[in-house]
């Protein structure tokens, strides 16, 4: 077979031009089952899309049957996969652990790497966290007894707001007074506003207390009381008032929610005797200072604030009063 020295030139030219078909032809197909499998990993690890996430849980706590443990970790991911989000672990009967991160999404280690801040036992922390990206779940990047990795399950935004609504509930019930009216039977602003004591027992009423000018040695008092004498369209009086009941400031047009600034013992130390803002819901979240001995006097003024704003640093802000369940 090809005699002739030309046909034999040509058919080795040939067999070495099949040659190297096949082999472009193999690379071709390597180079798609690379760019296949990669396309796979990809999806598979960034499985996040532009968007909100939830994952929760909620167990019975041990101390209550009918109050619970409530863990949470909400983020949003953005088109550039940048990552911003809250979490609150909350123990029954404890103040727990709360915070904020930002960060973005490493599909090479299927990690959320971040930075966060959180707040507990009276003190502030910051430092960078990885939580696993799991299938339906998010690792909380810690073990318990036994070794096994603690994660949250992803739940849908109507759980989330559920389970949100508990821990909400479960901390202002703990705070919030609504039946001693010790303090309320010393107001002179109520006996000027003609109430009886046969009225004051029977006042529908929410009271607080906290430290706003950061000096624990003397406790101040939040009072909201819910009456058609002390209220409008706009809200009801807020009283600020001291532990005998003498008056700091009465602000009207005004309802819960109210936030204040959550500060470490170090910042309180710093601060002490400096007073904190209130922030009141009146046609809008407003910022209200405490000026020349007293805060302002129509919540309506205060600087407009977007609750969005408050809530998505529980680190720095906490709710201090809000309308209770039923």
């Amino acid at each position: 077979m090809f005699k002739n020295p030309l046909y034999q030139y040509l058919g080795l030219i040939s067999i070495v031009l099949l040659f190297l078909a096949c082999q472009n032809q193999s690379s071709v197909n390597k180079d798609r089952s690379v760019s296949s499998e990669a396309s796979l990993i990809v999806q598979d690890s960034i499985k996040y899309k532009p968007g909100a996430y939830y994952f929760g849980q909620k167990e019975s706590s041990p101390l209550e049957p009918d109050k619970y443990n409530i863990d949470l970790v909400r983020f949003e991911v953005d088109t550039s996969k940048w990552v911003r989000g809250t979490f609150y672990f909350q123990p029954f009967g404890t103040d727990g652990m709360r915070g904020s991160f930002t960060g973005r999404m490493d599909p090479e280690t299927d990690q959320l790497m971040c930075k966060r801040i959180y707040y507990i036992e009276g003190e502030r922390y910051k430092e960078a966290f990885s939580f696993p990206l799991l299938k339906d779940s998010l690792g909380l990047g810690y073990t318990e007894t036994g070794e096994v990795a603690t994660v949250l399950p992803e739940i849908d935004s109507k759980t989330y707001q559920n389970h949100f609504a508990t821990l909400t509930q479960q901390s202002l019930q703990a705070r919030i007074n609504t039946t001693d009216r010790s303090r309320l039977f010393k107001l002179e602003l109520l006996k000027e506003q003609g109430f009886s004591q046969t009225d004051i027992e029977t006042l529908q009423f929410m009271e607080v207390m906290t430290d706003l000018d950061n000096d624990y040695s003397q406790m101040e008092y939040l009072i909201y009381i819910m009456d058609p004498m002390l209220c409008g369209s706009g809200g009801c009086n807020l009283l600020v008032t001291k532990q005998d009941g003498s008056i700091i400031s009465s602000i009207t047009v005004s309802r819960p929610p109210i936030y204040i600034p959550l500060l470490s013992i170090e910042e309180q130390q710093a601060h002490k005797n400096q007073w904190k803002d209130l922030y009141v819901y009146s046609d809008g979240m407003r910022r209200l200072s405490y000026k020349a001995g007293s805060y302002t006097s129509n919540a309506s003024l205060g600087v407009p604030v977007l609750e969005t704003q408050l809530s998505a640093f529980p680190e720095h802000y906490v709710l201090i009063m809000d309308y209770l369940d039923q």
